[in-house]
């Protein structure tokens, strides 16, 4: 593992979670509920971004923990939604469009039919295909105080990467965001919080 600046790392991932949004591993859907927040950059570098909502727990502080992850556009688009994993990526998310489940960004930016689909699709994709994730962070949030800060980060670019489990500092969540949805929908949702 190649080990990167920490202030290389703490870019990227601010860079990713404060940009402003218009709206790894092999995991289980039981076992994860990655929930879409927004794409960040653009081109080769766009990435779609996740929390993970079975992830968010309430700490004796009153502060929550979230992990959260992004992955490549490109990477997404590259998997066969017909043949990995015998169709299920394709069936589970036709399967939400049909039973009206739309994405939990919906309640905070309106979305159109169309994307619907594709972040059911992107959600599907990133709990159960081995896309591989280039950034994960767990972050830290104080409701209370509208704060967050990074408790660990993890970055893969190039073949490389890179992992830092010093916590940030402390910081205002931007109005909008990756970050600000994930804030949305994890302090004011109670159907979130454990």
């Amino acid at each position: 593992m190649v080990v990167l600046k920490m202030r290389h790392v703490a870019i990227m991932a601010t860079l990713i979670f404060g940009a402003s949004s218009p709206f790894n591993f092999c995991a289980r859907a039981a076992e994860v509920d990655w929930t879409f927040t927004g794409q960040v950059g653009d081109g080769e570098e766009a990435q779609e971004c996740f929390f993970d909502a079975k992830s968010v727990k309430k700490q004796d502080s009153g502060h929550l923990r979230v992990w959260t992850k992004c992955m490549l556009l490109r990477d997404m688009k590259d998997v066969d939604i017909k043949k990995e994993h015998n169709g299920r990526i394709l069936d589970d998310a036709a399967d939400r469009v049909l039973e009206k489940y739309k994405p939990k960004v919906s309640t905070i930016v309106e979305i159109d039919d169309d994307q619907v689909f594709q972040f059911n699709l992107f959600e599907v994709i990133a709990d159960i295909s081995s896309v591989e994730k280039s950034l994960g962070m767990l972050l830290e949030i104080n409701c209370g105080e509208e704060m967050g800060r990074t408790l660990e980060i993890y970055v893969k670019k190039d073949g490389k990467s890179g992992f830092i489990d010093k916590p940030g500092v402390w910081h205002y969540i931007a109005p909008e965001g990756n970050e600000a949805i994930i804030y949305k929908l994890s302090c004011k949702s109670s159907q979130i919080i454990k």
